[in-house]
């Protein structure tokens, strides 16, 4: 006889006759969780319809946000989503989802610095003997190169140049900058600034007569008056070529503008002492750049806060701003260095409650030294 068929195994307390009637229930479950599940999605689309509708503006999620919207789009898929409503369009979604993937497998955090690159190299030598020599043009630049041992082409040394902004065919002619730089060592500047004081009898115009050091940038006050008539810029040259004064001292020429102030009898006497005066063309400050440059410098920083009485208090006060500007403040055009500083650089920073305040002209003025250290004093 043939062997009968097993039954499959039945959980305990279920009858075989009973599976039709379960089928038709789990049938009913499925189709009933369906619907609901339709209807979900249906409201949760009205949702983002109705936020669509009301918000203003663009939604834009942060980083957390953007990984998780990435991560259900990419396991939803394109198709459905496109046939949802979604407050992000599906190509936004998988853009995320790429950079995500990107940025967990990108490893050039991790490279080292690498082998310098040779054509980097050559654009920083390039531009630094462009710098260094104004007057060297492309094709002098091409020769330097070669003897050095770049395989570099003309054309390629005038293509560095231009992106650096450089001039590839400079002109011949000497610029004034550069002759300035070449002999500041012997070059001294002098000009007027005039400062309006409130005196008894009303306001009054001073003239303030200096002299500026082109390498140093030492500045020395002549004198400050009302009237610089013919006498009194004799009395200053004098004053300024007495053998106790130093400041002119190694110097060959002398920079001014064509003011009338600046007399024959004036130019007369410090030529005498060897000192050769060079007045500039006509309306051309840029060319006395050292001397203006001060001028804007002590007016923005000191005078235009002061209310200063006559040619005394402007004295003073300019001695003060003096006393600052060589020995306590920083010069941009000396790479942020003090000029003659009295003070010694210290190793290292102290403690923040060792830190002392240096003030003149009532706050006007202010420097920082640590606790220990002596700051010069005020101008007499």
């Amino acid at each position: 006889m043939p062997a009968k068929s097993q039954d499959p195994q039945l959980p305990n307390g279920l009858d075989q006759n009973a599976i039709p009637g379960l089928a038709q229930l789990l049938c009913l479950l499925l189709s009933s969780l369906d619907a609901k599940t339709i209807n979900l999605l249906r409201f949760y689309e009205l949702q983002i319809d109705f936020l669509q509708r009301r918000l203003h503006g663009r939604l834009v999620p942060n980083e957390a946000e953007r990984a998780a919207f990435a991560r259900l789009a990419a396991e939803i898929g394109r198709p459905d989503l496109e046939a949802h409503v979604s407050l992000f369009h599906p190509e936004t979604l998988f853009r995320w989802h790429r950079a995500m993937i990107s940025a967990k497998f990108d490893g050039s955090a991790k490279r080292g610095p690498g082998r310098p690159s040779p054509w980097r190299i050559l654009n920083t030598t390039v531009q630094r003997m462009a710098l260094d020599n104004p007057t060297w043009g492309a094709s002098r630049i091409h020769g330097h190169l070669q003897a050095l041992g770049y395989g570099v082409s003309r054309p390629s040394v005038r293509r560095i140049m231009r992106r650096w902004g450089l001039d590839p065919d400079p002109a011949p002619g000497k610029r004034w900058s550069d002759f300035l730089a070449r002999n500041a060592a012997a070059i001294v500047a002098t000009d007027f600034f005039t400062y309006e004081a409130w005196t008894p009898v009303g306001p009054r115009t001073l003239y303030a007569l200096f002299f500026i050091q082109l390498d140093t940038r030492r500045v020395h006050l002549a004198g400050v008056t009302e009237h610089p008539d013919e006498a009194w810029m004799a009395q200053m040259a004098r004053n300024m070529t007495m053998e106790d004064e130093p400041f002119l001292k190694g110097r060959r020429f002398l920079i001014a503008d064509r003011d009338t102030k600046f007399s024959a009898s004036y130019r007369n006497i410090l030529k005498n002492t060897g000192l050769q005066t060079l007045p500039l063309p006509p309306r051309s400050p840029n060319l006395n750049a050292f001397a203006e440059r001060w001028v804007r410098t002590i007016k923005e920083e000191c005078l235009d806060g002061l209310l200063l009485p006559g040619p005394a208090s402007v004295t003073k006060a300019i001695k003060e701003y003096l006393l600052h500007y060589h020995h306590e403040r920083p010069h941009q055009g000396l790479g942020n260095r003090i000029p003659f500083p009295v003070l010694a650089h210290p190793d290292r920073p102290q403690h923040p409650d060792q830190l002392q305040r240096k003030s003149r002209l009532g706050g006007l003025l202010n420097s920082y030294y640590w606790q220990g250290q002596t700051p010069l004093t005020s101008a007499a």
